[in-house]
């Protein structure tokens, strides 16, 4: 059903579910799955910008570079650890920009049919999600923040979780 898989994630403790999630997919369905973080960038200086602010534009171009080279680290480091999908189909992406349009962007040349994708702080909607689900013409899985991992067959990663999830018996 699904051949290839997106899961975007910020490294925050909301996006390991979906993770969880993507991967528990991927393992079901025989798919590929690229794990996606975006080191989120402010606005560049312009070139009429003075000497002094242009210099400053070169550091901030190295910091950001770093920042990619950390998140890379942690991102292989999490998703080796967590064994979400077989290593063989599974590819970790890290870049550096606007989190939607890399998003977006890497779905489209990917040609992803899912997109997995975690929900806010605090359990709402955030503005990111928002806008992938709205703007991407593609299958998006928004991963509860709380509750079972997934429900059914696929995954339980929490055995609290897994008892609450199923049914009480009735005393007969």
């Amino acid at each position: 059903m699904f051949k290839r898989i997106l899961v975007a994630t910020d490294l925050e403790a909301q996006s390991r579910r979906a993770l969880a999630i993507a991967g528990a997919l991927a393992r079901s369905f025989g798919s590929s799955l690229t794990v996606v973080h975006v080191v989120a960038t402010p606005v560049r200086l312009p070139v009429w910008a003075p000497p002094r602010a242009r210099k400053d534009d070169a550091q901030f171009g190295e910091l950001i570079r770093k920042r990619v080279e950390l998140a890379q680290q942690e991102l292989d480091k999490r998703v080796l650890k967590s064994r979400v999908a077989p290593i063989a189909k599974t590819r970790c992406v890290v870049k550096a920009g606007n989190p939607l349009d890399v998003i977006v962007e890497l779905a489209d040349r990917s040609d992803v049919d899912l997109i997995v994708i975690g929900r806010g702080a605090r359990g709402r909607l955030g503005p990111i999600a928002e806008r992938v689900v709205r703007l991407t013409g593609r299958a998006v899985l928004v991963a509860p923040s709380k509750g079972p991992a997934v429900t059914g067959t696929l995954l339980y990663e929490d055995p609290e979780a897994l008892r609450r999830a199923r049914p009480r018996r009735r005393a007969a």
